[in-house]
């Protein structure tokens, strides 16, 4: 594939990236031989710019090699893991003559492995029941998902968000399992949509509308990518749309577990009474349990970040002005947009107590500035390592019962009632953009604020003595 060829087949995304100067020195024919023959990947060399670029301002910081060292196992926490830093040892080695980077790079991950546990212990895959391996997919299909993961334009000239491109491979690898359930070839064919279709709704656990509604979205989005025949493309947009509408009829599970959580107010004071019990619990490891609980629904009520986006780190992410903390994240995992919010002293104040991390309250400017220098992740465990990813939603499940995800809902619940300005309030606090986004919210801003005028108006027409006699 010559450069030109790679260039339009990546939409310039991979031309842009050799373009920058510490790409200078790299032949653009081997970067697309190797990209020809699978050997690395367009998201590998992504990855590789990110790692380059990260490190290059850690250098122009004057940092020392141990404080750089340290900021790097913060880079892979982010997304990825210790597997990302593999890939991008393994791009590095492929494209760059630099062994001595590969070598910390090495010791990086070295250092973030932690010992595997005895046989025992270990959790046990569960076998696959409802979908097959992608390996098992038609080579066809297993291209096509490759691309997406690469962000290359399909048939259609359009690439999918990487958030999306997760769930389209999970529902064409339950299609391929309904194919050999029902003895069908794995084909995009109106007759394997319809069983696959039919499955859905006779799941032991029943599926909402809304679930089925984004499966049929993942096949129509595949469909259109693959270029497949018109005729099954206007099948599956019908058949869409027609589950679109019944959707719109049902109430979604995020509305039930929204219920769950109370509003701001009532959130804010369980998580100082949270505060308030850490500092009398004796047990260390409760209380330390007990802090990160509190930081957790505070600060995600108001700034409700999807979990992909919940990993962060001060000095990357989390920065102090002398007065406020602010929160900066340069590209959200689900759209790519860059999302900042100034911190309110009060929600600082959750901020400062997982900075102390057992410490006198005396040591806060010291602590803050170790964290800031060492680039320490926002919510760590007792020995200072950075939580797993889930870990913000785990702290909503202990409390409330659901997850951090429901805080998206519930904030626009509690900010709509104020009207339009409540709704564009709380698109920004989710870090919604498009009016695609924001005609849901408006329509139920409007439906919260007719219900609570029909409420109002029968309650004015109830006199006090009627009151007594029938309500009390």
């Amino acid at each position: 594939m010559s450069t030109v060829a790679l260039t339009s087949r990546s939409h310039g995304v991979i031309a842009e990236i050799l373009q920058k100067p510490i790409w200078n020195d790299v032949d653009r024919d081997h970067v697309a031989a190797r990209l020809e023959t699978r050997e690395i990947r367009a998201q590998h060399i992504r990855e590789l710019d990110e790692f380059l670029t990260f490190r290059a301002s850690l250098v122009d910081e004057g940092l020392e090699p141990d404080a750089i060292r340290a900021r790097l196992v913060g880079f892979h926490h982010v997304d990825g893991g210790l597997d990302k830093l593999r890939r991008v040892r393994r791009a590095l080695l492929l494209i760059f003559d630099e062994a001595d980077l590969a070598a910390e790079l090495a010791e990086t991950i070295s250092a973030g492995i932690r010992p595997r546990p005895p046989a025992a212990y270990r959790r046990v895959g569960r076998a696959l029941t409802q979908s097959i391996a992608v390996t098992d997919l038609p080579v066809l299909w297993q291209r096509a998902l490759e691309d997406m993961k690469d962000g290359l334009p399909g048939e259609d000239g359009t690439s999918p968000a990487p958030e999306i491109v997760k769930g389209i491979t999970r529902t064409m690898r339950q299609i391929g399992k309904i194919a050999l359930d029902e003895g069908l070839p794995i084909d995009l064919t109106t007759e394997l949509a319809s069983a696959y279709e039919r499955s859905l709704k006779r799941r032991e656990d029943p599926l909402s509308p809304w679930t089925i509604k984004k499966y049929l979205e993942d096949i129509k989005a595949f469909a259109r990518y693959l270029g497949a025949e018109p005729e099954f493309q206007d099948h599956i947009a019908d058949r869409h749309r027609r589950q679109a509408r019944r959707a719109e009829k049902a109430p979604t599970r995020l509305d039930f577990r929204a219920a769950k959580v109370p509003d701001f107010q009532a959130v804010l004071s369980l998580s100082f009474d949270m505060l308030a019990e850490a500092r009398e619990t004796i047990n260390l490891n409760s209380a330390h349990a007990l802090r990160n609980r509190a930081a957790a629904i505070a600060l995600v009520s108001p700034l409700p970040l999807r979990i992909a986006d919940l990993t962060v780190f001060f000095g990357r992410n989390i920065t102090w002005n002398g007065e406020q903390y602010h929160l900066h994240i340069p590209e959200t995992s689900k759209k790519g947009h860059p999302y900042n919010a100034t911190i309110h002293p009060v929600f600082g104040h959750f901020i400062d107590q997982l900075v102390l991390h057992e410490r006198p309250s005396s040591q806060l400017e010291n602590a803050r500035e170790a964290c800031l220098r060492e680039g320490r992740a926002l919510f760590v465990n007792r020995t200072g390592e950075p939580v797993h990813r889930n870990y913000v939603s785990t702290c909503w499940w202990n409390v409330f019962g659901t997850g951090s995800h429901v805080a998206r809902a519930k904030i626009h619940d509690q900010l709509s009632r104020l009207g339009p300005r409540g709704v564009e309030l709380a698109l920004a606090a989710c870090g919604h953009r498009s009016d695609e986004s924001a005609e849901p919210y408006r329509s139920r801003a409007f439906d919260l604020m007719a219900c609570d005028f029909v409420r109002d108006s029968l309650l004015s027409q109830i006199s006090d003595e009627e009151w007594k006699e029938f309500f009390t």
